[in-house]
């Protein structure tokens, strides 16, 4: 190989390894976005990660709410049920009160009637 073919070779050999370097970059570029990219879908994981915690924290704060509200209906509803008991009773005895004394009233009617 003369010289001139050996700087020919070269100078080839350069503009190849110049455009590989060229490629490299752009790919390097690329990575570049990519990486960026990964991150903000990183952050973004992160935040959905953050919301579905503090989502669950809330359905967690809503369900002990409502358990808690179910209780206290629960209690009502007894307390109300014994009332309603107790009226009932009440009733039953005002209404045999009454009954006495149309009994006693149509008594007292007859024996006036016979004097």
């Amino acid at each position: 190989m003369s010289s001139v073919e050996f700087v020919q070779l070269i100078e080839f050999l350069g503009e190849k390894f110049a455009a590989i370097d060229k490629r490299f970059e752009q790919v390097d570029k690329r990575f570049e976005q990519v990486d960026r990219r990964f991150d903000e879908f990183d952050q973004r994981l992160t935040r959905v990660e953050l919301y579905g915690e503090e989502t669950r924290s809330l359905v967690q704060i809503v369900a002990e709410g409502v358990a808690a509200a179910n209780q206290r209906i629960d209690d009502l509803r007894a307390e109300m049920n014994a009332r309603f008991a107790e009226h009932r009773e009440l009733i039953l005895v005002a209404h045999r009160n009454v009954v006495k004394c149309e009994q006693l009233e149509d008594r007292v009617r007859i024996l006036e009637a016979r004097a």
